[in-house]
């Protein structure tokens, strides 16, 4: 009961984890046609686990612009689970056109792969009413032009259950976050191992331990495995950003919202 309380209460304060806070909508930035040429050319990666043990490739930034107005440009987070196939969230990739004007950066290890999504293949977005089924679901399974030959993450055979451990590993948008050089061209793969709280079937995971923050949206949630379980969607770490030194962020009990693979799972093969 205490647990469930919990997990009403906490949902309450979620916030997006690809959108400000403040005013409810998609994080921004300013994504001109020169910047996209810049980034694609240029892009670079840190890998920062825990241990040292390695980033996994295949996870991606997600760069939607604008061409219309890019000042309301964005970024997010995805991964690929099929050579033209990736996850991510609703709120990231909402549409066709959205789709169709997102650059997908691919963490190789090495120098990125860059790739573009072309098709929405399906979408559920979350409702803010709790007695909604689709309440909490937030996800998108999009084709891309099919030049990832690397690894992609299978989804795992079974659900996480509360007390699992789960590794969370997020795209963190660090050069936008730079407070003396703002820029798009660095980014980080960071991981936090993070637990399972609680689960429903409206509300899917909670994870607590897990300070996941805006721009994360669409990161792949994995069970001690290495399968996953889940795409990240929402956060209550909105008071920190990618350049919050990252020891201190790890040691903040914040909580983060995932949902399970079960819901995208008929289009990921």
């Amino acid at each position: 009961m205490k647990s469930s309380l919990l997990l009403i209460l906490s949902l309450v304060f979620f916030s997006a984890c690809g959108k400000k806070s403040s005013d409810n909508q998609k994080r921004v930035t300013r994504i001109t046609e020169e910047q996209i040429q810049e980034v694609l050319e240029n892009q670079q990666f840190e890998c920062a686990s825990i241990n040292n043990t390695g980033c996994p490739k295949g996870v991606a930034r997600l760069l939607t612009i604008n061409r219309a107005d890019p000042d309301n440009s964005s970024v997010c987070s995805g991964f690929m689970v099929g050579p033209n196939r990736m996850v991510t969230n609703h709120h990231c990739i909402s549409n066709q056109n959205e789709c169709e004007n997102t650059y997908v950066v691919i963490y190789n290890g090495t120098t990125p792969v860059i790739s573009r999504c072309t098709n929405l293949i399906s979408s559920e977005q979350d409702y803010a009413d709790p007695n909604d089924d689709r309440r909490a679901i937030d996800y998108s399974v999009v084709q891309t032009d099919g030049n990832w030959n690397g690894k992609t993450f299978e989804l795992s055979p079974d659900r996480a259950v509360v007390g699992d451990g789960v590794r969370v590993w997020v795209i963190d948008h660090t050069g936008l976050d730079d407070p003396f050089n703002p820029n798009l061209l660095v980014s980080r793969v960071t991981e936090f191992r993070c637990n399972v709280e609680d689960q429903a079937s409206k509300a899917s995971l909670m994870l607590r331990d897990c300070p996941v923050i805006a721009g994360n949206s669409g990161s792949p949630a994995f069970n001690l495995a290495g399968r996953v379980v889940g795409v990240v969607w929402g956060a209550t770490a909105s008071q920190l950003n990618a350049n919050t030194p990252l020891d201190f962020r790890r040691s903040l009990d914040e909580f983060a919202a995932v949902t399970e693979m079960i819901h995208f799972q008929p289009y990921v093969q």
